[in-house]
């Protein structure tokens, strides 16, 4: 079984008009026949939260990748237990070697891996994952705010292994997974009604490498936060 992947990363418009760095960050592995892909969002207020995004999905694919079978027979809570420990760990390391706070490191963090029929997923914060199975889409694992839309749970939150979502599934007829952040999700997104808008559904079941791009230049101008999507296909 073979996989693609491809991704999508927009500047917020936040961020542009202010000159900042996109805090924004999406990785892939492929490796010992797991195929993994990983997104996270940088804290806005915090100073190094795009270093500590970088630092968290990678450590995620790696300890995933590494650990796959061990962890597709463990409970979801022991699994989102270690993939948090995992990732606090990178980021204290690099907090005392860089003699930064590591709340400066702060980014919510979203992964799935894919290892014959078997899938793995863990969602920490908002953004959303999501599927395609034949022509419809559905989602995985529904944005999670705190008391409102601007709070939520981050890799440096206190026992963050509370608000950590995980999970396992077995393939089906699922064609392609998604992982997004919340600045797509603002405008692909129905937070009333916990779905996804009409637009939403025709864009990510077409032509996702062509269209994405292009709808996210399009609505440049509703993007005001960092917007990133990453995608993996079967082929």
């Amino acid at each position: 079984m073979n996989w693609i992947v491809g991704n999508c990363i927009k500047k917020g418009r936040v961020h542009e008009e202010r000159n900042l760095i996109c805090q924004d960050s999406v990785y892939e592995m492929k490796t010992q026949g797991v195929s993994c892909i990983a997104l996270a969002d940088g804290a806005g207020s915090r100073k190094l939260s795009d270093v500590g995004a970088e630092l968290a999905v990678r450590q995620a694919c790696y300890c995933v990748s590494d650990h796959f079978e061990q962890l597709w027979n463990e409970t979801e809570k022991k699994i989102g237990h270690y993939i948090c420990s995992e990732v606090i760990y990178r980021l204290r390391n690099y907090a005392e070697r860089m003699g930064c706070q590591v709340e400066e490191l702060a980014s919510t963090l979203l992964l799935l891996a894919v290892k014959d029929t078997r899938v793995l997923f863990y969602h920490l914060g908002d953004g959303l994952i999501g599927w395609q199975e034949k022509d419809e889409v559905k989602i995985l694992s529904h944005p999670w705010n705190g008391r409102d839309e601007w709070h939520t749970a981050l890799t440096t939150t206190k026992e963050v292994s509370y608000y950590a979502r995980t999970g396992k599934r077995r393939l089906d007829q699922t064609v392609r997974f998604f992982l997004m952040s919340d600045g797509l999700t603002s405008i692909l997104y129905n937070r009333r009604r916990h779905c996804f808008t009409k637009q939403a559904e025709q864009l990510l079941k077409g032509e996702i490498k062509q269209q994405i791009p292009n709808f996210m230049e399009v609505y440049r101008s509703k993007l005001y936060d960092d917007s990133s999507i990453i995608w993996m296909e079967q082929t």
